[in-house]
């Protein structure tokens, strides 16, 4: 744990000749940087301990009310977590192969001050937490490996307090809360957002745009409660909207329920709406031939199962019906199957469901 005084330069080597480079390894246990209340500056990379191999290592943790500037491509592969206070990439800085950004309530990660004035979280990385970022954004495709955030974590609003109910610094996905960006922000293609709603209380996560939002990739929710068509969630506010999620996960809010997207193009707000159930699948067809039964029929589920259950006896429960055939619908909803009746005087035929 370092504790500065207030220099400009706080972790600098000789940078006449000849130039001196300070070497500084993140280890198993992370670096953990009060700034005192200061404002400071760290010059030289913070890397990751090569000893480690590929085992993460302890990663950073920015504590106090101060102002920490990192200006160098910092290559520790844990975890960054910004307590209070602002963390400011400035010049080429970066931490790229950090997995997890987690900025908590109060706290600001700055990345304004970078040549390109971006923070782009790359395809490894997850940003999350209850905090503001400043400085344009792009949530990059294909990210986040951590099987937690659903194989592809990128953008967590809320879920990022602090602190969380494990040993590790990755932010809990359960925590209701506003993730704050001062500039534009680009969801890309093939990237994930993942937000929490409840219905009771109806609260929700939230991403506060001050200028573009860019739609894309994939809307994750992580649904606790039971919706009807009434609820509706605002889950960005934004200067101006582009762009549309391809994917929405769950891809329905419920049984005759469906997500309206519409207005998310408008003021940010993802609404509930009722819609008529499918029809059922059908037996649309029985032709008896050569002493075989053809049954077919139509408006299943893509891919999804069936069962043929056979009766001499209209009258027996379901439960003592025989079952003539197991299957699949094929990609137009139709199924078809060969039964041989034998001798059998009649026979009845009824479609279930798994």
């Amino acid at each position: 744990m370092a504790k500065p005084g207030a220099a400009v330069i706080f972790f600098q080597g000789s940078t006449a000749a000849p130039i001196t480079p300070i070497q500084t390894f993140i280890k198993a246990g992370g670096a953990i940087i009060d700034d005192g209340g200061n404002t400071i500056t760290i010059a030289e990379p913070l890397r990751h301990d090569a000893t480690l191999g590929s085992t993460q290592d302890g990663g950073l943790v920015k504590t106090n009310f101060g102002k920490l500037t990192l200006t160098a491509t910092n290559t520790y592969t844990g975890d960054t977590l910004v307590t209070a206070g602002t963390l400011a990439l400035a010049a080429n800085g970066s931490f790229s192969n950090s997995l997890t950004i987690n900025i908590s309530a109060d706290a600001v990660l700055d990345a304004s001050g970078r040549a390109d004035g971006r923070l782009t979280v790359a395809a490894s990385q997850t940003l999350a937490g209850n905090g503001a970022v400043k400085g344009n954004v792009t949530i990059a495709a294909g990210c986040g490996p951590r099987a937690r955030f659903a194989a592809r974590g990128c953008l967590i609003a809320g879920g990022g307090d602090g602190g969380d109910d494990d040993t590790n610094q990755t932010p809990d996905v359960d925590v209701i809360g506003t993730l704050t960006f001062s500039n534009n922000v680009t969801l890309s293609g093939g990237s994930l957002t993942v937000m929490d709603l409840n219905q009771s209380p109806a609260t929700n996560d939230m991403v506060q745009v001050a200028s573009a939002l860019t739609y894309g990739g994939t809307l994750s929710l992580n649904i606790n409660d039971t919706f009807d068509a009434t609820d509706s969630f605002k889950l960005f506010a934004a200067g101006s909207y582009s762009g549309v999620f391809t994917n929405i996960v769950p891809a329905t809010p419920g049984v005759g329920l469906a997500w309206n997207t519409n207005t998310l193009a408008t003021d940010g707000t993802l609404r509930i709406v009722a819609v008529a159930p499918p029809a059922p699948p059908v037996i649309a067809g029985v032709i008896l031939t050569g002493g075989n039964m053809i049954v077919s029929g139509s408006n299943g589920l893509a891919g999804s199962n069936f069962y043929v259950l056979t009766s001499t006896n209209l009258s027996l429960s379901l439960s003592n019906w025989n079952r003539a055939a197991t299957g699949a619908f094929d990609i137009n909803g139709n199924f078809r199957f060969t039964n041989d009746s034998g001798v059998l005087p009649q026979q009845y035929y009824i479609l279930q469901l798994p």
